[in-house]
């Protein structure tokens, strides 16, 4: 194979890409926080969810745990924010001990599965019918049903508070909370083994259980959700669930896999029974060890995506953005990353287009998380541009990249600011994000113009 000459566009194309990407991730990464900094906040947000837990254990000792495990962003080192969210699994040890629990898969529409109780004692305990577990996470309508989980935390934490003689505030029967000024209050619920941290909210936002922490004085978000571990993992999961044999291997070497309640609405009876498939240790181990430049373009995907939600709304779940690249990561053979981009947009544009994606671990299961579609092709247009014609984006200095980080919105973003400023200066010629000229005043027009004009005073 030939090499490319000294002045290939596609070299230079690909030199400007990449130092767009790799300087606007390593600005984020420094802005992120210390290292040592996160990692005590971490460990003290961690002991906050030990000492609820032991409360919560003393209230209903079915939620007994000895297992919490950090997952998200942070354990991803993915973070584009500073720290200031954390999302734990806390695994019911009841369930999750070997030979508690069976698998049935049948009738169970793909990624999902029926949980059977072996022991009569536990299916006494628990939601069962016809020895079929049923949701334990969240409230249910029923009131002839053990109390579930986030209702049996919301008791303990309201119970600390009285100890306490902390004044709390109920909204709906599902949120408690200290009265404050700011977000940083170092006022509130403590904790005898952590000082310097202060619990403003506890609250159910189904499906999961959300704390809202004042930690060293930073406000920290703290989500958590119970999960079942299950060891025998060949019953549940093979190679022919998966297109990528070194995915399915990865699982396999994991040893177990968990098992979550899923919301839906409605509460059929059916669906109160359904728990979601999930490999999320797997990939989390994964995101964390792909390569720079993969991880790079995710993270920088994640950027873009919160400045699209803070000009308008949210463009594409994150979770859809985390898949795209794990599934590109697994067939690339690039080592450029314009070619990696390029492919990223492509699945993307699937995504757009079919409203799923499908699973990397099970081929089957397709995620639906719907966004919305003019602006997810606004998003789409703008990385079509930048991996078909980069020779358009001007290289980022370190200034250009504080401006983003400031929030200079969104066309800074790309290093473009003429070309976009120019477009809609002059309203007959075609917008660069819908391809419409804005001689007639449309809602899409007004919205491309607030952006040009909060972008260049």
């Amino acid at each position: 194979m030939s090499q490319p000459m000294e002045n290939d566009d596609s070299v230079k194309d690909t030199s400007k890409l990449s130092k767009l990407i790799d300087d606007t991730v390593s600005i984020v990464q420094i802005q992120v926080g210390e290292h040592a900094i996160n990692r005590e906040i971490e460990m003290k947000v961690k002991d906050v969810v030990k000492e609820v837990l032991l409360y919560t254990k003393k209230k209903d000792f079915r939620f007994k745990s000895s297992e919490i495990i950090s997952v998200g962003s942070y354990k991803e080192k993915t973070k584009i924010l500073a720290t200031d969210e954390f999302d734990f699994l806390v695994v019911i040890d009841e369930l999750s001990k070997p030979g508690a629990i069976s698998i049935v898969k049948d009738d169970a529409p793909p990624g999902f599965a029926y949980i059977e109780v072996n022991d009569k004692k536990l299916t006494a305990k628990w939601w069962c019918v016809d020895k079929r577990l049923r949701q334990f996470q969240y409230p249910s309508k029923f009131s002839n049903v053990p109390k579930s989980f986030s209702e049996t935390m919301l008791a303990s934490i309201s119970e600390i508070a009285k100890r306490q003689n902390v004044k709390l505030y109920i909204d709906n029967n599902c949120i408690l909370r200290v009265e404050t000024k700011e977000k940083t209050d170092r006022t509130g619920v403590t904790f005898k083994s952590v000082g310097d941290t202060f619990l403003h909210q506890a609250s159910i936002q189904t499906p999961n259980f959300i704390l809202s922490l004042v930690v060293n004085g930073h406000p920290v978000t703290v989500d958590i959700c119970p999960a079942i571990r299950y060891n025998n993992v060949k019953e549940v999961y093979s190679m022919r669930d998966c297109d990528y044999p070194e995915l399915a291997d990865r699982v396999f070497k994991k040893g177990s896999i968990l098992f979550v309640n899923q919301y839906f609405d409605g509460f059929s009876s059916l669906k109160q029974g359904l728990f979601k498939i999930t490999f999320t240790e797997t990939e989390v181990d994964f995101v964390h060890n792909m390569t720079k430049h993969h991880k790079n373009i995710y993270m920088f995907l994640k950027l873009l995506n919160r400045h699209f939600q803070s000009l308008l709304y949210n463009p594409f779940p994150s979770y859809v953005l985390k898949i795209a690249c794990i599934q590109h990561s697994l067939t690339c053979e690039s080592i450029t990353i314009a070619v990696c981009l390029k492919h990223i947009v492509e699945i993307l544009s699937l995504y757009t287009k079919n409203n799923f994606i499908s699973s990397p671990f099970i081929k089957t299961y397709n995620i639906q998380k719907r966004a919305i579609l003019e602006i997810n092709e606004n998003i789409l247009s703008i990385l079509k541009d930048m991996t078909s014609d980069s020779t358009d984006i001007t290289c980022f200095n370190r200034s250009d990249i504080d401006k983003l980080q400031s929030n200079k919105q969104l066309m800074s973003l790309y290093g473009m600011e003429r070309q976009y400023k120019h477009r809609h200066v002059d309203p007959t010629e075609k917008c660069v994000f819908c391809k419409k000229n804005h001689l007639n005043i449309t809602p899409d027009a007004d919205i491309h113009v607030q952006l040009a004009a909060s972008t260049f005073p």
